[in-house]
Formats: C-alpha cells, structure tokens, sequence
C-alpha cells in the first residue's frame, strides 16, 4: 500500500516506519525501516504450543519525477514453533530482496510493477514415540508482476486524504 505522497512504501503492519532520515540532500530520496516481533502460544485442544515470529525490512525510494519513482527493498524472516510435548518442531528463515516503482497514468490510475526474489530454509523435527524424523527444505519463489489501482475518495474527503478505496487488478 502506497500512502498518497506516492513516494513513500507503507504497509498496514508496519508501526515502527523510519523515512526521511535525510542520508542525503536531496528530498526526492527516501530511506525506510520496518520491524516487527510477535510470541505465539496455543493453549487449544490439547496441541499446546509455542512460538516466535521476526521479521526486517529496509528499503529506498528514489521520486525520479512526478509521475515516476523507484524503489528496491530487502527482507529477512525467522520463524520459530515447537509443540510443548516435543511433538514437532518447525525453525525457518528467508531473506528476500525486491524492486518496484509507481507510475502515474492518465486518469489518476497507478501502475505498480514488480520483480522480487525470496529464499526461504525450513528444518522440521517430528517425533513419535522413540522415534524422530527431520528434514531441511529450501525454497526459491521469483515474482513479476503490476497492479493497476485507483483510488476513490470517501464522500466528503479530498483524494489526497488517507482514507479512500483502492479498487484494483493484479497480474
């Protein structure tokens, strides 16, 4: 999600945005930071577990004019789940890296293509008795893509304000 500067990458989850940390001098280049951690406990139905959960993201943004920036961002995850009677035990971690841009169309649409690449490594323990099983998986996911969206501001707002719809199509 995009906020309505156009220049500046958002997400819904990400409260702990840095941007405009003035690295250089000029307006038209943004860095940005995001974090996150969460704690997972199930208590249902007997499955009791526990686990953990990060993820970091940086990136930039260069405005190249009024109807053109680009961005690149990179990522790394770790997640981490155990069942509390050693039943399973799942650790994974991916770093991922993707460019991206906004262009401004006629009509007040944005186009928003995408290339990213991301590999993620899973290592899982099961158990059972006095018997174990474990295994390392990796995987490589590549996406290109664009969304083509419009937003509509809510009666009453300006279409410069946060609060629109963003109807849209995706490839």
């Amino acid at each position: 999600m995009f906020r309505e500067d156009f220049r500046r990458p958002t997400s819904l989850f990400s409260p702990l945005t840095v941007h405009q940390l003035g690295l250089i001098a000029d307006p038209r280049f943004e860095v940005w930071a995001d974090g996150a951690f969460a704690i997972n406990r199930d208590r249902r139905n007997g499955n009791e577990s526990d686990g953990t959960a990060f993820s970091f993201e940086t990136g930039s943004s260069y405005q190249v004019n009024e109807t053109f920036n680009l961005s690149a961002k990179i990522r790394f995850r770790k997640n981490s789940s155990d069942r509390d009677d050693g039943a399973i035990s799942i650790d994974s971690d991916s770093y991922g890296a993707s460019l991206f841009s906004n262009i401004r169309l006629p009509g007040e649409l944005v186009f928003t293509p995408l290339v990213a690449y991301e590999r993620s490594f899973a290592d899982i323990v099961t158990r059972s008795g006095g018997a174990s099983a474990s295994g390392r998986f990796t995987d490589d996911i590549v996406t290109i893509g664009g969304v083509l969206a419009k937003n509509y501001a809510f009666i009453g707002t300006e279409s410069t304000t946060e609060y629109f719809a963003r109807p849209s199509a995706e490839i």
